[in-house]
């Protein structure tokens, strides 16, 4: 066999090596999801939730279900799009939340209520140092490990009311385009009041 042939058949087998030696390049549309299941008055894992629904929310062809990747909260290859995520344990309401997924990894906090709990805890505050004049000031209580929020108006003495689910929050005041403060603020069982003074 002609030395030629036997050069330019080996040099074709380490070039096909070294191509197949290469690692494979992630496919830049897809990603790693985490979800996280919590007990959204704690924060603390709930140990036995299970994800029921992970499917495309746009798109006129429905995606199927991904829920069955998902490996300890963990599931790889998502393609990029809004997913519509539900999930439950024994004991607590199931959850539904959407999920944008358009970066190599997300995150997600999927915060479960306790089945008997009910909307019966009222937070009771007052602004100080608020002036009557200008644009309404108003107060949004922002769940901190579910999507509960609900919001109101202070009136001009700066009084406001909200009712909520036991649970940890994020107190926001806002007045036109400005936060004017943010609080933790932690609901009890029981109705509290507080006091917020901005800055």
């Amino acid at each position: 066999m002609p030395r030629a042939y036997l050069f330019f058949a080996s040099l074709t087998f380490f070039v096909a090596g070294l191509i197949s030696a290469q690692p494979v390049a992630p496919d830049p549309s897809t990603a790693v999801v985490e979800v996280r299941i919590v007990n959204d008055a704690t924060g603390q894992d709930v140990g036995s939730g299970t994800i029921r629904t992970f499917a495309r929310a746009t798109g006129d062809v429905p995606s199927g279900n991904f829920a069955a990747r998902f490996q300890h909260g963990v599931a790889s290859g998502i393609p990029y799009d809004l997913y519509s995520l539900c999930a439950y344990a024994t004991g607590f309401k199931t959850e539904c939340t959407d999920v944008p997924v358009y970066q190599p990894r997300v995150w997600v906090v999927v915060g479960l209520r306790f089945g008997g709990w009910q909307l019966t805890n009222d937070v009771v505050g007052t602004i100080t140092g608020m002036s009557a004049e200008g644009s309404p000031t108003w107060v949004r209580l922002i769940g901190l490990y579910s999507g509960f929020s609900v919001e109101t108006k202070a009136n001009t003495s700066g009084h406001f009311e909200l009712r909520a689910f036991p649970g940890k929050y994020v107190l926001a005041v806002i007045r036109s385009d400005r936060v004017l403060d943010t609080q933790a603020l932690e609901v009890p069982t029981h109705p509290i009041e507080v006091v917020v003074a901005p800055k």
